[in-house]
């Protein structure tokens, strides 16, 4: 299924220590699906959490195709509000489906410097922001906000190409283990800090520009 084929791919997001190690499998996956900021975007953190074995181009190659095979399915799938089945008509094969995924997954692995840098503007912002945090690697490691954050990120870019299920599998888990409901539709500034963040809601419509922070139990985009 696609959700199960997620929760495999978001493992290889975040548990290559990253960029650095084999991605583990789904199990051990789906307990760290709230780490794609700390994996994805913050390596060097990571390169004692695992055995490493294999090369940073090696471990992009896994990602590349892990996602690539993940957005042909929602492809394929082109799930209705009713049903994940494909719907009479829609005309979609794997000739269509496959350069599509490709597309979105060569743009987000190109993304990867401009991500890392936007999501540095992020951590420097907790940094600054609140006087309780003592380094970067805490931020990385214990903020809820961080991780929520460096999450939508990853699934902003997947959004804005069209993948729109597979950005919301990264949101709604990052909801699940953070508390915090950022839409990956949402348009987020540089240098977005969460504080606390428990019951943070950013809805899809929602424009927040650069050096905003936010306060647990707000919401931002309600009519």
């Amino acid at each position: 299924s696609i959700a199960a084929r997620g929760l495999g791919l978001v493992a290889a997001l975040t548990a290559l220590p990253l960029l650095l190690c084999v991605a583990r499998g789904d199990a051990q996956g789906h307990a760290v699906l709230g780490w794609v900021p700390r994996g994805l975007l913050f390596a060097e953190v990571w390169t004692n959490d695992a055995p490493c074995a294999a090369t940073l181009d090696e471990c992009l190659q896994r990602l590349y195709t892990e996602l690539v095979d993940l957005l042909t399915t929602e492809r394929l799938a082109r799930p209705s509000r009713a049903s994940l089945r494909p719907r009479p008509g829609d005309g979609i094969d794997l000739g269509e489906a496959r350069p599509w995924a490709e597309a979105i997954a060569t743009d987000l692995v190109r993304r990867l410097p401009e991500l890392r840098a936007l999501v540095e503007t992020d951590l420097q912002a907790a940094i600054e922001g609140d006087p309780a945090a003592r380094s970067r690697a805490e931020v990385i490691l214990c903020y809820p906000g961080f991780r929520a954050i460096g999450t939508h990120r990853i699934a902003h870019v997947l959004w804005q190409g069209g993948a729109h299920l597979v950005a919301r599998l990264l949101t709604e888990q990052a909801h699940h283990i953070t508390g915090i409901d950022l839409h990956p539709g949402a348009t987020i500034g540089p240098g977005f800090f969460i504080d606390h963040g428990t019951g943070v809601v950013v809805g899809e419509t929602a424009i927040i520009g650069a050096r905003v922070r936010l306060y647990q139990g707000v919401t931002v985009g309600a009519r």
